[in-house]
């Protein structure tokens, strides 16, 4: 019974009507990544995990338009093989394209983060870029 306290994002907004809501900006790295976020373990956190899927909210293969939500984080420099739990490393890839990058005549590069280049067994070469927003 009686009114339960806010929760620490909420605070009282100024006269009546709803609290108001505190957020914090964390801006995205674009171009030369200095590894600002970069975690120490396998699995990025949920901060982590919501900045990559806010630069690229679909699957970053050509084509495909499955949302990030959706979608695997996948390192693409393999974990094991040094790869970093940064926002320069890790892309969102639905399950049949996180499967393709393993496979044999398929690669993957990450030049800056949220850009990939994927070079198919065809020999093509296709880039995929962050999402745009309007300003």
């Amino acid at each position: 019974p009686g009114r339960h306290p806010l929760p620490a994002l909420l605070t009282p907004g100024p006269g009546p009507g709803p609290p108001l809501l505190r957020l914090t900006w964390t801006p995205v790295t674009r171009g030369r990544c200095d590894h600002p976020h970069a975690e120490p373990g396998y699995h990025p956190s949920r901060k982590l995990r919501h900045l990559i899927q806010a630069r690229n909210t679909q699957c970053t293969a050509p084509a495909c338009r499955r949302t990030a939500a959706r979608c695997d984080l996948a390192h693409t420099e393999p974990w094991d093989d040094g790869g970093l739990t940064c926002e320069c490393d890790p892309a969102p890839l639905c399950r049949h394209h996180h499967r393709c990058k393993k496979t044999q005549g398929w690669h993957l590069d990450h030049p800056e983060p949220g850009t990939l280049t994927w070079h198919v067994p065809s020999g093509r070469t296709y880039t995929t870029t962050p999402a745009e927003y309007p300003m």
